[in-house]
């Protein structure tokens, strides 16, 4: 046929299909593909899984050259990414805070993908448990990180989390927070406690990644309200779900929260 393939369905079926599932890939508008995963953050990604099914051929030498190019720049940012995070982990331990990373900064420190290039991430997230809070704000600005802007007043509106922070010469941003999100969610009331209480590697468990993933993407970028996916975060769960014990699926399968049932709606849906 020489219809021109939905680049969104070519995305997906390179994202999260296997070799024998994916039809034969042909007359790609590569232009598309491009613009649609650099706004999903999805470049390195798409390259990684290009090569896991040795299906390169279907794109142009160009396409293929710029796509390695992006995910080389990211994995090299990543390797970075891990040297300023246990920087991070060495000092607030000295100090006995409780805390710990959150989104792209725990999935990569806790190897949940195969490739340290694969994942874009954005700033480093870091949850700090309540009593440790400003303690913990007060030894990482002893450290040298310093308030990116000062407008955005954390006393007084309680955002959800601090003002970012930066320290000279680290090529990522900090952000820590106090709560997962502004807003309540029934059945979660407790759960930045829960995250502490049960983390493995001063991050989240397989569970409360996923979850944390979920709520996220559902309640802080409104995908429940608006009933809309992000490619990004269905990637991140599956991810999780594939480097997860049983526990996690079932959790997922019994679970009451609509919140959570949508989201898995939505995703069995796209992929």
């Amino acid at each position: 046929g020489n219809y021109l393939m939905d680049s969104r369905k070519i995305i997906i079926d390179i994202l999260f299909k296997n070799k024998d599932e994916i039809l034969e890939v042909e007359r790609i508008n590569e232009e598309k593909i491009i613009k649609l995963l650099s706004e999903q953050l999805m470049i390195p990604a798409f390259y990684f899984n290009l090569k896991r099914l040795k299906i390169k051929n279907s794109f142009s030498k160009d396409f293929f050259k710029y796509i390695r190019q992006i995910y080389q720049i990211n994995k090299n940012r990543n390797k970075e990414l891990i040297i300023e995070i246990n920087e991070i982990c060495q000092i607030l331990d000295l100090h006995n805070v409780k805390y710990c990373f959150l989104k792209g900064a725990a999935l990569l420190k806790r190897q949940i993908f195969d490739d340290i290039g694969e994942r874009m991430v954005g700033d480093i997230d870091l949850l700090i448990s309540s009593k440790d809070f400003e303690k913990g704000i007060s030894i990482i600005k002893k450290f040298g990180y310093y308030e990116i802007n000062k407008e955005n007043d954390y006393r007084f509106y309680k955002t959800r989390h601090f003002p970012r922070l930066k320290k000279n010469n680290k090529i990522f941003a900090l952000e820590i927070h106090e709560k997962i999100s502004e807003k309540k969610i029934k059945g979660f009331e407790k759960i930045e406690y829960e995250i502490i209480q049960t983390i493995s590697e001063n991050c989240p468990n397989n569970l409360y990644m996923l979850l944390i993933n979920i709520i996220n993407h559902q309640i802080n970028d409104k995908g429940f309200n608006k009933c809309s996916y992000s490619l990004k975060s269905i990637y991140d769960c599956c991810s999780i779900l594939n480097k997860s014990k049983k526990t996690c699926k079932n959790y997922i399968r019994n679970t009451e929260s609509s919140v959570i049932k949508n989201y898995f709606f939505v995703m069995n849906l796209v992929t």
